[in-house]
């Protein structure tokens, strides 16, 4: 994406990328005119990531300065040269997108489409047949009705699945680029790891916005600093005591130490149970599970069984 982004800039141009599944074709790219090519550098940054925990900061290559905020200056470092947490080094990736992943109106559009919200013409047969058929363009003679008429979503085999993704997409905070994954913050404290919903009020609670991640159910988009985060599982473990006190020296113990700076309330509001009552009687499956096991790309082919199938062939030929 910033690839894409640097050399639409050279050109007067500007990459609007509006989504992206789970497949490395499914990509669609809009170019834009000239007028936001100079705010791109307030859409790409880096992320400094601790080298020891999951805590990162995202910094972005541009910023508006000025007296009247409207010229673009260079931004500044990370505000602590080392994690808050444990005190370690941090590494840097990067460049990277830091604006929105997905154009919401393209993804309203196509949840409409294939909800069946849209009217389909079963009777254009013609366009339907020749455009599958042809290897090439369809010609001017079967090009698609100009009114809103869409072929019928049902002979799609993924709807089901493309549902599930658009609809965790839609929700999906548009302004928030990264995630933090709860598994990596109860690994590195080996505690259990609270349940989704109960994290999610914390950061209600605390002032923050918050959303899942259409990629991983155990993931959560939000805009609360990493320090927050650990600020709720250290009030989680002090509600759920660690079956073993950890090593002196670990990194558990470190932040363990560290007192919560945060007030931490686990209430669940009533908005967040009428989103979790309507989310579990919702047909539509968000995470779906594999249709069949061991589902998915195999181990690429070495040769290595073709070969010994030619040594026992050859053999065989020789003791006859």
């Amino acid at each position: 994406m910033v690839t894409c982004c640097q050399k639409a800039g050279a050109y007067a141009l500007v990459v609007l990328h509006c989504i992206c599944f789970h497949h490395p074709s499914h990509h669609m790219f809009l170019l834009l005119s000239y007028i936001q090519v100079s705010k791109l550098s307030l859409q790409m940054g880096s992320v400094f990531q601790s080298t020891q925990c999951a805590s990162f900061h995202l910094v972005k290559h541009g910023r508006l300065g000025g007296r009247k905020d409207n010229v673009f200056q260079p931004e500044r470092a990370p505000p602590v040269p080392t994690c808050e947490e444990i005190g370690g080094d941090f590494k840097v990736g990067g460049p990277m997108w830091l604006g929105p992943l997905h154009d919401r109106e393209v993804v309203q559009t196509a949840l409409d489409r294939l909800q069946g919200k849209y009217k389909h013409d079963d009777s254009n047969n013609n366009y339907n047949s020749n455009a599958a058929t042809s290897s090439s363009l369809p010609s001017e003679d079967h090009e698609p009705p100009s009114h809103k008429v869409y072929p019928d979503m049902k002979w799609i085999a993924t709807r089901a699945r493309l549902e599930g993704l658009l609809l965790s997409v839609k929700d999906e905070l548009p302004d928030v680029p990264l995630y933090y994954g709860m598994p990596d913050f109860c690994r590195t404290l080996k505690c259990s790891s609270p349940p989704l919903h109960v994290v999610q009020a914390a950061l209600i609670n605390g002032g923050y916005r918050v959303s899942g991640y259409h990629k991983d159910p155990q993931a959560i988009k939000t805009d609360a600093p990493s320090r927050f985060m650990w600020d709720i599982l250290r009030t989680w473990i002090k509600l759920n005591p660690l079956q073993k006190e950890p090593q002196p020296d670990s990194l558990a113990a470190k932040i363990l130490a560290v007192e919560p700076t945060s007030k931490i309330d686990f209430t669940i509001s009533a908005s967040l149970k009428n989103q979790m009552a309507a989310n579990s009687q919702s047909k539509v499956s968000r995470f779906p599970m594999n249709p069949e096991a061991n589902w998915g790309p195999k181990k690429a082919a070495s040769g290595k069984k073709r070969s010994i199938e030619a040594n026992d062939a050859d053999a065989t030929k020789r003791s006859k």
